[in-house]
């Protein structure tokens, strides 16, 4: 089942409709052709669902890829509480401080920009094919499974319909050799000979039915879905001579088999893993820009005022001493403020008051900070190159896997074809030797019936068509296999 981009990302993103609509698909259906069995399984499977939802994880790495071209934006915010007390230097007690409430924020905006950042879209690129590939590769397995397992069912079927005519004929060969037994023509040997028979030929069938009811239950564990055991398997499939090549499948093989093209990808992602591992030597260039705000506030002013008030006493003292030393040099003296003078503490106060507001989010932008750094490694202690080389041998490895891969094709297209070759002629063989053998027992029935021979040769002569019978559809499924086989490997259907 060759699955294209855009129908793999369209069952991707179907996902989710998928689940909601379950209860409606999990009815099974009636009858079923190989295509609604393929449909189905590719919908329900689980291995293979877990398998597909890869591509998710692949398609989302592509897009991270490219994200990493664009700076980052970050932006924080916090707020703060000190509690009151007194603020020490050792054993110097500098002043009480009272509670502060802080608020700030800081916005940023970063980016590096190196080698692998450059490289890793194409890395990823590479890594979501390959992803893509997998998943084909294991489509085309789901597809043959179910297609071998289809084919086992109706095999096993026939096999059941087989052994309900050897069941039929035993029965007839019975009534007859008692009816031949009761008129005196025949003997109680002949119709216990004819009695076993049947007898076995009960247990073949009892046995094949079960065959048949066990590869019904394999079929819907492929499926996902419970099949109903007589579910009707409408499938034809034709015996036809193969007029194939091997250099016109192995052409076709080498341009669509899955499992090689998966091999393919994933030696392209090796090998452009391999270049962003070299490209580590480059440099890389970061940037980064800030703004950042602050306020804060202090719960109690009285702290605050009475340092400003000593603040203003010890300005004062010290004009005092400042205009002394002017009066003694015939200067001027300055104009000192006396903080006892009625009204000054309270202008203090005020003024203390109007700077002490603004939280939470008035907020006091510092200026704003920008920084672009170039580094380039030296040396790594040979870490780097150790990395390349890992890169290197993952690339050759994976390079000689998809050779490895063609030589096995190769050959494995080679003998699938022959085997085909020869399951068609031993189809036709089996049917010649069915029609001899069925020629022979109506030979055997009508001496028997008219007293020529003992039940022994009609006894061997139905055992003979038995195994005939079974020998032809195991040939003739052994050729359907052998078909789906070689269209597996071919990567698709193959032209008659």
């Amino acid at each position: 089942m060759k699955f294209s981009r855009k129908y793999l990302t369209a069952m991707v993103l179907a996902g989710l409709g998928f689940v909601v609509a379950a209860p409606v698909m999990a009815q099974a259906p009636r009858s079923l052709t190989l295509a609604n069995a393929l449909s189905i399984a590719s919908g329900s499977n689980p291995d293979y669902l877990s398998q597909r939802n890869q591509l998710t994880s692949a398609m989302w790495g592509v897009r991270s890829a490219y994200g990493n071209w664009m700076p980052s934006l970050s932006a924080s915010g916090g707020l703060g509480y000190t509690a009151t007390g007194e603020r020490r230097l050792d054993s110097v007690v500098l002043g009480e401080q009272p509670a502060m409430y802080s608020s700030r924020y800081n916005l940023g905006m970063s980016m590096s920009v190196s080698g692998q950042t450059l490289l890793a879209p194409s890395v990823a690129k590479a890594s979501e094919r390959a992803v893509e590939e997998q998943v084909q590769s294991a489509g085309a397995m789901l597809e043959a499974n179910v297609t071998q397992r289809y084919l086992s069912v109706l095999e096993a079927r026939a096999t059941a319909e087989q052994a309900q005519r050897e069941l039929d004929r035993t029965g007839e060969h019975v009534r007859l050799a008692t009816a031949r037994f009761e008129i005196g023509a025949g003997t109680q040997l002949d119709v216990s000979r004819a009695v076993v028979q049947r007898g076995q030929a009960e247990v073949r069938l009892v046995q094949a039915e079960n065959s048949a009811a066990n590869e019904v239950l394999l079929l819907s564990q492929l499926l996902g879905m419970l099949l109903p055991a007589d579910v009707e398997l409408t499938e034809q499939f034709e015996l036809f001579e193969p007029h194939w090549t091997v250099a016109q499948l192995r052409e076709r093989a080498m341009g669509e088999n899955p499992d090689l093209q998966a091999s393919r990808a994933q030696a392209d992602a090796a090998a452009s893993r391999a270049r962003a591992a070299r490209s580590t030597y480059l440099p890389t260039v970061s940037l980064s820009a800030g703004l950042t705000g602050y306020v804060s506030q202090a719960g109690n002013l009285d702290p605050l005022v009475q340092q400003a008030l000593a603040s203003a006493r010890s300005s004062f003292q010290n004009c005092l001493q400042q205009n002394e030393i002017r009066t003694a040099v015939n200067l001027t003296p300055g104009n000192c403020i006396d903080p006892s003078t009625p009204g000054f503490e309270s202008s203090v106060r005020e003024a203390v008051s109007n700077n002490n507001r603004g939280f939470p989010f008035n907020y006091v932008q510092q200026p704003a900070t920008a920084s672009l750094t170039v580094s380039l490694p030296i040396f790594t202690g040979f870490s780097r190159r150790q990395q390349v080389e890992e890169a290197n041998v993952a690339r050759q490895n994976a390079q000689h896997q998809v050779r490895s891969r063609e030589l096995q094709l190769e050959v494995e297209i080679t003998s699938a074809l022959r085997n085909l070759e020869t399951a068609y002629r031993t189809a036709l063989l089996q049917r010649q030797v069915r029609d001899t053998a069925r020629e022979e027992l109506n030979l055997a029935e009508e001496r028997f019936r008219f007293g020529s021979n003992t039940s022994i040769e009609v006894v061997d002569a139905q055992a003979s068509l038995a195994d005939a019978e079974r020998a032809e559809i195991a040939a003739v499924y052994a050729f359907h296999r052998s078909l789906a086989d070689l269209r597996t490997r071919t990567g698709g259907e193959l032209p008659r």
